[in-house]
């Protein structure tokens, strides 16, 4: 009976954790509509309002075209009018009129509609009102939205007055364009997402409106112009077609008008028309009813899954073990390599015994294994110095260095002296190694030479850093070989390069891990950096010099990750 404790105890623990679940879901779910619906809401009126100012642009470059040119012909004004009339949503008519002093009439003189003249709305004191302020005031002034007579839809208009470009005291007229309301919102929705989200447009100011709505006054009834239903994405106008509980239409139907705020301000945005405020009311619509099937969704979910509990359990136990396991083995065996590629490199007894060179060296691998070689090994007098770097890190890079390692002992032993025939023997064993393991890894190698003060040096790699008393020398190795593994036979580009070392000169040999160590913001050592710390320190030791480019090297990294493998070698003779 013991037995089925773990099993009761995993079913009482699945269904209180698919309550638990479903509770979340539903607190989540109205969190999330919550905090998304005030970014939604600005994204919303920040399409409308740049949509409404690029419009509304329309008149000002206009007046500004007719201060520029006041001889301008009325095909050259229609011309120009067109283009504006034909490419900005909801435009209906541009046009440039004289006015009247005693009446502030205006009597127009060129006018570009879309349709017929008689969609223009009639001029009102609306009008005469917007007129003279924008004259007082010279800006650009708009007038309250008025139907449009064959459209069913309303429109505003908006008056620039135009100066003498010479005397800004002398009126000339005013530019008007003539908006739609309804056109102009249908445009500038379409490349939104405004899923379960309504609106209510209305002309007047926030706070007139927010006091209307809390009050219930006919305030908000009165300037209201236009509903957007999101599930039917459906502009309306007529208030007879809104829904029963619109509460943009009757306020104490609904006292709390916005579900997020009780001081409404969540909710309500504005909208800058010339001199105007308009108000937009936005509102989240979303279904309980799909929320509470979410709910129970996941509940249900949840219980479905308490069933296989036990054994899941004891399977991810079980896979978890096993995984540990060999982590653990695959970490001795990484161990046991990069162990293994330690024990090959030269010892530092074995470089204080090379008789008229001072030998410093240093590797850091970036991963357990480096893909990093070098070596140093003697035979009777004479000295040979390699050092290369495999594409990549890891296990496989570091088995194709200890390969190089092997291969050039090999040929050393068997006293095979001959630059290109060293590096083409080489690369055919490591190139058919790679084939037979089915990957894609190569290398640079360069190989070093010295006996008696001369140094040949052969193979591609890095630039070999030249330390004489006077300053520094760089010796670009491009030329002097090939990637080793890339092809069986590359034997025709080996050469080789001969330099002199005097008492105290020296050579520097580095991998790209050095020049190519970022700091935090991505910026690369570099080779002129490197040139710059061992011209410094010159006059130094091999092992100070070293040290030097180390130091500079880790400040350079500073607490950034190293991503290759660090290798340096300095000799002074």
């Amino acid at each position: 009976m013991d037995s089925y404790i773990p099993v009761c105890l995993s079913a009482i623990a699945g269904v209180v954790l698919s309550i638990l679940a479903g509770t979340i879901v539903w607190q989540s779910e109205s969190d999330r509509i919550e905090e998304q619906f005030p970014e939604r809401a600005d994204s919303l009126v920040l399409a409308l309002q740049n949509s409404l100012d690029e419009s509304l642009q329309v008149t000002r470059a206009t007046g500004t075209l007719l201060e520029a040119a006041p001889a301008l012909p009325r095909e050259g004004f229609e011309q120009f009018s067109r283009t504006f009339v034909t490419r900005y949503p909801g435009l209906v008519e541009l046009g440039w009129a004289t006015i009247a002093p005693e009446t502030n009439n205006i009597s127009h003189l060129y006018s570009v509609s879309e349709n017929a003249s008689d969609d223009r709305p009639r001029q009102t004191d609306g009008d005469r009102r917007a007129i003279t302020k924008a004259i007082r005031s010279s800006i650009a002034v708009a007038t309250p939205p008025v139907p449009l007579t064959s459209h069913g839809d309303l429109a505003f208009t908006v008056y620039h007055p135009v100066y003498d470009s010479t005397d800004r005291e002398s009126l000339r007229g005013v530019v008007y364009g003539v908006y739609r309301v309804q056109y102009w919102l249908k445009i500038s929705l379409g490349a939104l997402n405004l899923e379960s989200l309504d609106f209510y447009l209305y002309g007047m100011p926030i706070d007139q409106l927010d006091s209307s709505l809390k009050k219930g006054t006919v305030g908000a009834q009165e300037n209201f112009l236009v509903f957007y239903d999101s599930q039917q994405r459906l502009l309306i106008t007529d208030r007879e077609q809104l829904p029963a509980t619109a509460i943009g239409m009757d306020a104490r139907s609904y006292p709390n008008y916005c579900p997020f705020d009780r001081q409404g301000t969540t909710c309500i945005r504005t909208l800058s028309v010339a001199d105007r405020e308009w108000s937009l009311l936005v509102l989240p619509r979303y279904s309980r009813a799909t929320i509470i099937w979410r709910v129970g969704t996941i509940t249900v979910i949840g219980l479905l899954f308490t069933a296989l509990l036990v054994s899941f359990l004891r399977s991810s136990v079980r896979h978890h073990l096993a995984t540990e396991a060999l982590n653990r083995r695959l970490s001795a065996e990484l161990q046991v390599s990069r162990q293994l590629q330690q024990m090959l490199l030269p010892t530092e007894s074995e470089l204080k015994q090379i008789s008229g060179l001072e030998i410093a060296t240093y590797m850091e691998p970036a991963d357990e294994v480096g893909g990093d070689y070098y070596d140093v090994l003697v035979r009777d007098s004479a000295v040979k110095i390699g050092i290369g770097d495999v594409t990549g890190h890891g296990l496989e890079s570091g088995v194709l260095a200890i390969m190089v390692q092997t291969a050039v002992r090999t040929l050393l032993e068997n006293n095979e002296t001959d630059p290109q025939k060293f590096l083409d023997t080489i690369n055919r064993t490591i190139y058919h190694n790679v084939q037979r393991m089915k990957c894609e890894k190569n290398l640079s190698l360069c190989l070093l030479d010295y006996q008696e003060g001369i140094v040949k040096l052969s193979g591609q790699h890095e630039e070999a850093i030249v330390i004489r008393a006077n300053g520094i020398e760089r010796v670009d190795t491009i030329d002097l070989g090939f990637p080793i593994g890339l092809d069986t036979d590359i034997a025709q580009f080996f050469q080789k390069q001969r330099i002199l070392l005097d008492p105290g000169d020296g050579v520097v040999l580095y991998t790209d891990g050095i020049t190519e160590a970022e700091d935090a913001s991505g910026k690369f050592y570099g080779i002129d950096r490197l040139c710059a710390t061992i011209d410094r320190c010159r006059h130094k030791s091999a092992q100070e010099i070293l040290q030097a480019v180390i130091d500079d090297v880790r400040q350079h990294i500073g607490r950034h990750k190293v991503y290759d493998d660090i290798t340096l070698l300095v000799l002074k003779r």
